[in-house]
């Protein structure tokens, strides 16, 4: 009988034993890392952005190949995408020592996002002087850049301002649709929110300065860009009129963007 109590009280025992054994290496660790991030000076930091994204007209031509003859259209795009985006940024910023040209390093996530229309009209590849009657071309876009980001803050500065470098990899979130319209051919073709998922990288360059508790501001130029954005289309009276539409994600951004820094 007291065996039987025994049982469940050294099972109840050991298993207290192990919660507490795997709760205190947890610990450790947490402890371990938050020391060594105050030994680095660190900070936990919480941006947002307000930018102005544009991209190039010659990035935005599109092969639009039509299976109704054997001929193939262009869409020349004249309106390009240029519309303000949104940003967040989280992460840790710590202080570096090893290296004299920098001062900081910051590693964490950046998401940027991007909403317009480029426009622009039909023409033939063979005689780019024509352009067919009454025609045109809208391409949405919405696009948000999910980024693991990394700045580089040069020891550099000037009435407070210091210079710095940064870059990301990670994924493009977009929806891409077409909406194309010709009165010479009688064709009306549509596509709406095509989503699909592209590698993405950035590349950028800025200059920031510190103000009182802790927020910092700073203005940059940066380069978003990913793989080919993808779109299949079919016209609305059942003609195949685009094999596959690939617009070139280059994205050019001006941000300002500020921060908060909390300390480790």
């Amino acid at each position: 009988m007291q065996l039987k109590k025994l049982i469940p009280l050294s099972v109840l025992l050991a298993s207290c034993s192990i919660s507490n054994t795997f709760a205190s290496s947890k610990d450790n660790a947490l402890y371990k890392t938050k020391n060594y991030l105050q030994k680095q000076n660190a900070n936990y930091v919480l941006g947002a952005s307000l930018g102005y994204s544009y991209f190039s007209k010659k990035d935005l031509d599109i092969n639009y190949v039509r299976a109704i003859d054997n001929g193939a259209d262009e869409i020349s795009i004249n309106k390009r995408y240029k519309n303000p985006t949104l940003g967040l940024l989280f992460g840790v910023n710590t202080s570096v020592e090893s290296y004299k040209y920098l001062s900081s390093v910051f590693y964490g996530l950046k998401a940027v996002y991007f909403e317009g229309t480029s426009k622009g009209d039909m023409v033939l590849l063979k005689d780019k002087d024509f352009k067919c009657s009454d025609s045109s071309a809208k391409l949405p876009l919405k696009s948000l850049n999910v980024l693991l980001n990394s700045k580089l803050y040069f020891n550099y500065e000037k009435k407070g301002i210091r210079p710095f470098v940064e870059a990301g990899l990670g994924a493009n979130f977009y929806a891409l649709g077409l909406k194309v319209t010709g009165d010479l051919d009688q064709f009306d073709t549509k596509l709406k929110d095509n989503k699909k998922t592209a590698f993405a990288y950035n590349l950028g360059l800025g200059l920031t300065k510190e103000f009182n508790n802790n927020w910092h501001g700073s203005i940059a130029y940066n380069y978003y860009g990913s793989d080919d954005l993808k779109t299949k289309k079919s016209a609305s009276y059942g003609l195949d009129l685009a094999k596959a539409v690939k617009p070139k994600y280059q994205n050019n951004n001006i941000s300002i963007e500020i921060q908060k820094h909390f300390a480790v």
